[in-house]
């Protein structure tokens, strides 16, 4: 329950209290106070209630000494305030108490209440109370007076024991005054609403007289804005009603309480105001924001977005920032800026998982409540992929194996995200199979159906979009027709050199490192049907296993000797190496067209 301070009635907001006030009397007798010298009642009443203050007469009623000396009640109207004092204003000398108070019976022929003497006069019986110090006692039973200025024209008239909703006390003035005589101001706060950082102007409070001809240039205002910062008001009006305006800019969001004290010049008297003030937080725009998707698993993505605040005192620590990246995950931003400008940065921390597009969102709160927020589409690349030729340089005609490895800058990568093909340079493409964890390898199966160098083209697909291709040169071979090989020897197996496999001096024309050959060997190994490195070969002597017609292969697959016996009709020799052998034209199946040509290449 709010209470009237010693030097403002009208600290009372009257309109802010709801409920219905009990009626105050509008006619006398006014009861509130007890009869006194010649005065059965209140020759003025003061009505304090929720509207306003009223001052009622009662012309009945004159000076209850006799002289000059006018008796006030003092009724509280309100629905739910408790009052402590009234500050009143009246003619010059209206606080100048010359001693014939309540309590004082100087003119022995009135009868004056009855009770123990005096404490302040020591005369007359009369009731009185230990604070008042005018001599007579002119604040009866309950009041006493204080801040009474240098002519006596104003003072503050306290209550011992405070006034309740509906309660009643007395005292008396000197002078022989009415009603009109009296002035009391009593003021009414304006709800002030303003945004921080931004300038308010407006109402703070209202205030009335009751005497409505005072005139607007006898008060002055000063508000405490509650935040630290006053200023002084600028008081308008006239006829008994005036307003009080001031401008004021919060540093900061929330609730305050405004303090405007109205001061009667005239008089000295003020009255205090209470107005509650609202401070809203500044609003935010958002201002760009602007997103990169970086690269799946590998290149991070970046995001950064302005705003304002139109707060042009809000500090970075005023704010949180959160980056969400549409792949449900999230981050806090740094915000940096001043001066109602800023930025956030959701830093290079993220990297997705996958490729494809996403919507990125950046918010950003203020403490005091406000919130801005930006969109952004990126697009988030397929990371690169790496491939490395893995096809044998040298094939025989049925390729299988092989023919590239990959690796894909996603570390999040999985097989099933992979698919290869491959262009076997002959005018055939088929599938390649896809095997592998982190490094990954594609083989594949294809039969040649002639000799020669070949580029093998892998291609690997990835499903989010990245491609490439591995590039191999391969050369393919061919044994002889038929089954079985021709021979060269180790010292001839040198790639460039002049290589002669089939000839009646065979044995002349080639070098073996073993010792030399026998002479009935022509240079045709019939067995295996199918050389093969490492495993040793052997034939008739002469031709009498024949070798084949021909014509030969363009590139043909040749064994290398190191070691060449004879051992009754049959000769055997090593596999040292099998090397690619491109013919020369001139071959013959007999021992007299000898075969010759080039070596290319050595395929083991």
């Amino acid at each position: 329950m709010r209470r009237f301070t010693a030097l403002a009635i009208a600290a009372a907001c009257w309109l802010l209290v709801a409920g219905t006030a009990s009626a105050a009397p509008t006619t006398p007798p006014f009861t509130e106070c007890p009869p006194i010298g010649l005065d059965t009642g209140c020759a003025i009443l003061i009505v304090l209630g929720d509207g306003g203050v009223q001052i009622l007469p009662d012309a009945a009623q004159g000076p209850y000494d006799g002289v000059e000396d006018t008796l006030i009640g003092v009724l509280n109207n309100t629905t739910g305030t408790t009052i402590t004092s009234v500050p009143l204003t009246g003619p010059a000398g209206v606080f100048g108490f010359d001693g014939d108070g309540i309590c004082s019976p100087n003119n022995p022929t009135q009868p004056f209440s009855p009770g123990p003497p005096d404490a302040n006069a020591a005369v007359g019986p009369c009731t009185d109370n230990g604070k008042d110090t005018s001599i007579g006692g002119y604040g009866g039973a309950n009041s006493y007076f204080t801040n009474i200025n240098g002519t006596a024209s104003a003072g503050t008239v306290d209550f011992i024991s405070a006034l309740g909703p509906g309660q009643t006390t007395y005292f008396s003035l000197e002078g022989n005054i009415t009603a009109s005589d009296i002035n009391i101001v009593s003021g009414t706060s304006v709800p002030i609403s303003a945004v921080e950082g931004a300038s308010f102007a407006g109402t703070v409070a209202n205030f009335s007289s009751t005497n409505t001809s005072t005139l607007v240039s006898q008060y002055t205002a000063s508000i405490d804005w509650g935040d630290g910062g006053s200023s002084t008001g600028t008081v308008s009006g006239a006829s008994g009603s005036f307003s009080v305006s001031g401008t004021h800019t919060y540093a900061e969001e929330g609730g305050y309480t405004a303090t405007i004290t109205i001061t009667d010049t005239s008089s000295g008297n003020t009255t205090t105001v209470t107005s509650p003030v609202t401070v809203a937080d500044a609003a935010l725009t958002a201002g760009t924001l602007t997103a990169t998707g970086g690269v799946e698993g590998s290149a991070a993505s970046s995001a950064s977005f302005a705003f304002t605040d139109a707060n042009a005192g809000a500090t970075t620590a005023d704010f949180t920032a959160t980056c969400d990246w549409g792949d449900g995950s999230t981050n806090g931003g740094t915000v940096t800026g001043s001066a109602g400008s800023f930025s956030v940065d959701c830093g290079n921390s993220h990297t997705y998982a996958e490729e494809g597009g996403y919507t990125v969102e950046v918010s950003v709160s203020d403490d005091g409540g406000s919130t801005a927020s930006g969109t952004a589409g990126v697009s988030v690349a397929d990371a690169s992929l790496t491939p490395v030729c893995a096809a044998a340089p040298v094939s025989p005609q049925a390729f299988s194996g092989p023919t590239a490895t990959f690796t894909d800058a996603d570390v999040n990568g999985t097989l099933t995200d992979y698919t290869a093909s491959i262009d076997w340079g002959d005018g055939v493409t088929t599938s390649g199979v896809v095997s592998g964890a982190g490094t990954y390898t594609v083989t594949g199966s294809h039969t040649y159906l002639s000799t020669g160098p070949f580029t093998i083209k892998t291609k690997i697909d990835d499903v989010g979009g990245s491609t490439t291709t591995a590039t191999c040169q391969t050369l393919v071979f061919a044994f002889a027709p038929g089954r079985g090989g021709f021979v060269i020897g180790d010292g001839n197996s040198t790639t460039g050199t002049a290589a002669t496999f089939w000839s009646s001096k065979w044995g002349k024309a080639n070098s073996v490192g073993g010792g030399a050959a026998p002479a009935a060997f022509k240079g045709y190994a019939l067995n295996p049907a199918t050389p093969v490195c490492g495993v040793g070969w052997s034939t008739d002597p002469g031709n009498s296993a024949p070798p084949p017609a021909g014509p030969l292969p363009a590139y043909m697959g040749v064994i290398v000797s190191s070691s060449i016996t004879q051992s009754g009709s049959q000769i055997s020799g090593d596999t040292a190496h099998i090397v690619v052998v491109k013919t020369d034209p001139g071959y013959g199946p007999a021992p007299g067209h000898a075969g010759t040509g080039t070596v290319v290449a050595q395929f083991c």
